[in-house]
């Protein structure tokens, strides 16, 4: 019998590296990313406005305030998206939107709350008329002004190697164009129950049966571990029967089977494993419940002998 942290310790020392896959953006939630993702490109790509308002030359506004306003001229609306064409001058302004790039000739941006916009006739008995805008405040130089690559620089180590995908780095990896990304493959799980006793959970309860509650409690955690679990059903206990079940589990990274793995006359599964030229690392971990679980290697392929309690498969499962 062997310690909790030792029975870790052999069986991380046993597991192998699944292989990298590339798969749409759009299906890489929880996944574990398989190699650095350095930024491609800033982000964001220009200076733009964190505010809706007005891009301004900080010197234009100097002093201003309520009771003696600036007033400049309004040259044009940029919106997000747009890319404008003007160059400002002094004295003049433009309505910027949330988002919008940062137009030439100006270096900073008045909230609209602090503004009042209002209308000139262009010359004096014309119809025409010219958009002005007042000032109420002084901007600090470069206020309300998002730079290019305040974010994410070019080149910078954005996730690495082995983080787990979440909602916030699927967004980021989006911002930076990559529709597609590479994560380590998911590892397939092949789930056996053993033992005479053992029914399918929609069969009638006889006396001395009893459900097969396990698989579908390893299934769920299997699941929310991230890994692909695949049911082989119920084995009796008749060595070329668990054999064969055992068997139809080597085309997955891990078998978990749940019984049989006691001290028992009819506890078979660690004596068929080793016939099938398991290497057991070990029988029996210090802890309770779960005391009788095995562990071992096949063809490159984790077996796990759980416990057939259902609380002590379940706990097996999760330490």
């Amino acid at each position: 019998m062997i310690k909790v942290n030792e029975a870790l310790k052999i069986i991380l020392n046993a597991v192998k590296q699944v292989e990298p896959e590339n798969i749409p953006l759009i299906k890489s939630l929880n996944r574990v990313l398989s190699k650095d993702i350095h930024a491609s490109s800033d982000i964001p790509g220009f200076d733009n406005s964190a505010m809706d308002g007005y891009a301004v030359r900080f010197s234009d506004t100097i002093n201003a305030s309520k009771p003696k306003p600036k007033t400049l001229k309004v040259i044009c609306d940029i919106k997000a998206g747009d890319a404008p064409k003007a160059s400002l001058k002094e004295n003049q302004a433009a309505r910027i939107m949330t988002g919008a790039i940062i137009p030439r000739g100006t270096d900073s941006v008045i909230m609209v709350e602090d503004t009042e916009k209002g209308l000139r006739f262009k010359v004096q008995g014309s119809r025409e008329k010219q958009e002005y805008v007042k000032i109420f405040k002084e901007v600090k130089l470069g206020e309300n002004i998002r730079r290019k690559g305040e974010d994410i620089k070019k080149g910078e180590l954005v996730i690495p190697c082995g983080k787990e995908l979440n909602s916030a780095h699927i967004g980021i990896l989006a911002s930076m164009g990559m529709s597609r990304v590479n994560v380590y493959r998911r590892p397939r799980v092949a789930i056996l129950a053993t033992g005479d006793e053992v029914i399918e959970i929609d069969k009638e309860l006889t006396p001395g049966k009893l459900r097969n509650s396990n698989t579908y409690t390893l299934y769920s955690q299997v699941l929310k571990c991230g890994a692909i679990p695949k049911n082989l059903g119920i084995a009796k206990d008749k060595p070329e029967q668990l054999e064969k079940k055992i068997r139809e589990g080597l085309d997955c990274d891990i078998i978990l089977t749940s019984g049989g793995v006691s001290v028992g006359d009819y506890d078979l599964v660690k004596y068929i494993l080793a016939k099938m030229g398991t290497n057991i690392k070990f029988w029996q971990v210090a802890m309770r419940p779960g005391k009788p679980l095995v562990f071992g290697t096949i063809k490159n392929k984790l077996i796990f002998g759980l416990p057939g309690n259902p609380v002590s498969s379940m706990i097996s499962f999760e330490v």
